[in-house]
């Protein structure tokens, strides 16, 4: 299977001029397609935090119960980490940015339609549900897409500035995107209706979708690759294939499976009830997880303006995933907010930091022919084992709360220690991944 695996360049970029190594902010931001893409995407960002805080507020408005929240949750995690794979075999066919634009659509049409039946007053929780399964439909063909399509916009020296950039803008809107729904949603609903400033952040959200889709279309870059005439299935057999037969990316995916599996869990269940049980309460969760928040927003831009680290990547960023494991495991022993909020944003610098790296490195690393799949297979070692994570935190901490912290935070520690002792990680190294990427048409010219 591994030798019918297309061995041809995905799309071409404009050429640039060369850079110095890494690139800066200034170089990635002079590329117009990638200026396009990420500015989009920043608005876009902005528009799903009214999503994600307006569709909450409906289902408790609605139904007042946690069981109707969690099961309209539910209905859009489960088809994302289900058809993520898909959704990166899809990338790989059709071209992340024709993908990107389909999803865009669709999650218009879904928002549009919600933000209507609920300004008419016309909603019901059976809309509610069905809605939400579509939203998570669309999500798991954007998120590879999103992935996949940074490589092709800029060079690969320029990868862990633009990566950068990227998801240090998701994290700055995540800060932003909820106080500014909140504020729309209390407005508007001040004018009499419990449900209109709801519809008026729906209407945001698919404002946002329509700007995302503008600048995909302005883009110069265009979509070159022609399906290979062959299936969904086999298009996944090649992708696991192709990651199969390579021990290392095999291994960074344990990896972040693992890191999501031990860090996800005591972080969004445990500080919850550490804050509740140890500290001050909400005052204290606000602060601990702003300060994981930041951390981890620090964390990404230092990964992005620090020099692109020379020689072995892997012990690095396995030190980085001890550190990640000591701060979690201190939390068992802390018990006054400002010290749990130094050990959070620890993690959070060090996580952040990782995430950079990690993708840029994978893509560098991956030929371009097979960079949706890849992209796809890591966020479902992400997506996928997250849930898991939580269970796992909840019954740890309902049987043995004082040692989840300890157990899960040591485990981590172990776990980094074991894999540094694989050859492959311990030769990690951005040359290796240069050797073995694809040409770039950028880098060709």
């Amino acid at each position: 299977m591994a030798d019918r695996i297309p061995n041809r360049m995905a799309e071409e970029v404009p050429a640039v001029p060369p850079v110095s190594n890494g690139g800066s902010l200034r170089d990635v931001l002079g590329l117009r397609d990638f200026r396009l893409f990420w500015s989009g995407e920043a608005i876009s960002l902005v528009g799903d935090q009214f999503y994600l805080i307006a569709l909450p507020w409906l289902v408790l408005t609605l139904a007042g119960g946690g069981f109707a929240l969690g099961a309209a949750l539910a209905l859009a995690a489960i088809p994302r980490a289900v058809l993520i794979l898909v959704g990166g075999a899809v990338t790989d066919r059709m071209s992340p940015r024709s993908v990107m634009i389909l999803s865009n659509a669709t999650r218009l049409s879904v928002v549009s339609v919600l933000a209507v039946v609920v300004g008419t007053g016309a909603v019901t929780m059976w809309m509610v549900y069905l809605l939400s399964f579509l939203f998570g439909v669309g999500d798991a063909f954007y998120y590879p897409a999103q992935m996949a399509i940074v490589p092709s916009l800029v060079r690969r020296l320029h990868l862990k500035v633009a990566n950068s950039l990227v998801m240090g803008t998701s994290m700055i809107a995540s800060f932003v995107g909820p106080v500014l729904a909140g504020i729309t949603i209390a407005t508007f609903m001040g004018s009499g209706s419990d449900l209109a400033g709801i519809a008026y952040a729906l209407a945001i959200d698919a404002a946002s979708f329509l700007a995302s889709i503008a600048t995909l279309v302005a883009m110069h870059h265009r979509d070159t690759r022609e399906p290979d005439g062959e299936g969904i299935m086999s298009s996944l057999r090649q992708g696991f294939c192709y990651i199969g037969r390579d021990r290392t990316l095999v291994s960074l995916a344990l990896i972040v499976m693992v890191i999501n599996l031990l860090l996800v869990g005591p972080l969004i269940v445990g500080i919850p009830i550490l804050s509740k049980e140890r500290l001050s309460g909400a005052s204290s969760y606000g602060i601990v997880m702003t300060a994981f928040g930041g951390g981890a927003l620090l964390g990404i831009l230092l990964a992005g303006g620090l020099p692109r680290p020379r020689g072995n990547l892997g012990i690095r960023l396995l030190a980085l995933v001890s550190l990640m494991g000591v701060s979690l495991s201190l939390l068992t022993v802390l018990g006054s907010t400002a010290p749990v909020a130094l050990a959070c944003l620890v993690i959070g610098v060090s996580n952040g930091y990782c995430n950079v790296m990690l993708v840029t490195w994978l893509q560098t690393r991956t030929a371009e022919a097979m960079m949706g799949r890849v992209m796809a297979m890591v966020m479902f070692a992400s997506v996928g084992i997250s849930p898991i994570s939580m269970q796992v935190a909840g019954v740890l901490l309902s049987w043995q709360p004082a040692l989840t912290f300890t157990a899960m935070g040591g485990a981590l520690c172990a776990f980094a220690l074991v894999m540094s002792m694989v050859p492959e990680v311990r030769r990690l190294g951005f040359e290796i991944g240069a050797d073995r990427a694809m040409p770039r048409a950028a880098e060709a010219s």
